[in-house]
């Protein structure tokens, strides 16, 4: 869910639609202002009703059992995590200066041994989408896609295929075997989610608004 001064007051609703869906779990993320004409629209004119609203999900969540993703409260406030920083920071204090150093260095070296995956190093910094594995987009129409980045596909709609056929169909499966072999579609290789330095330069044969549908066996056949 975007959050926004409109709908912010039905994010508690949303928490009780998901559990009454047997969803387990509900995340936001606040609207990102890219052009002035959206300004009015961000939770940052009214941060203690975006914190209220949070405080409420928060509650039916813990009610139903659903896990909530939410974005920091407005005045700072993080939320289900003051256990494991506590914990972090009284390790960190018990190490002497020599015992940080070595430990600072040693994740030094690890992350620049290991922070770039295998599939990045197949395809020039690109890497892994969690999008089509673990998440999905439905619009008010039935309309199932990945993700909500421009030129996603249609995967099916639920007026017409069950969400079971849609997430295990010939679509899907050829986007997660292209993502996995180092071979994406070009929507997801000119994703910015999928690569370090930003977008590649669109290709309009392939890349489509998202009420058009991808040729699929074209693509596959790369």
């Amino acid at each position: 869910m975007v959050l926004m001064r409109t709908n912010i007051d039905e994010l508690p609703e949303l928490v009780d639609l998901a559990a009454d869906l047997g969803v387990d779990s509900v995340g936001a993320v606040h609207l990102t202002v890219f052009e002035e004409a959206l300004d009015h629209q961000s939770l940052r004119h009214e941060p203690a009703r975006s914190d209220r609203a949070f405080e409420t999900a928060r509650i039916r969540g813990r009610a139903h059992g659903i896990r909530l993703n939410l974005p920091p409260d407005m005045d700072g406030t993080l939320h289900d995590t003051p256990n494991r920083r506590d914990h972090l920071l009284h390790l960190w204090n018990a190490l002497d200066r020599v015992g940080r150093s070595w430990t600072t260095r040693t994740l030094r070296v690890l992350r620049s041994r290991f922070a770039v995956r295998d599939w990045e190093r197949r395809t020039e910094g690109r890497v892994g989408c969690r999008y089509l594995m673990h998440r999905t987009y439905i619009s008010v129409t039935g309309e199932v896609t990945p993700c909500c980045m421009p030129g996603r596909p249609v995967m099916g709609n639920l007026q017409e295929q069950s969400f079971e056929d849609i997430w295990n169909g010939p679509r899907y499966t050829a986007m997660r075997q292209g993502m996995q072999n180092g071979q994406p579609f070009d929507c997801c290789a000119h994703c910015s989610v999928n690569r370090r330095e930003g977008y590649l330069p669109s290709d309009e044969d392939t890349v489509r608004p998202p009420d058009q549908q991808l040729d699929f066996g074209a693509q596959a056949a790369r």
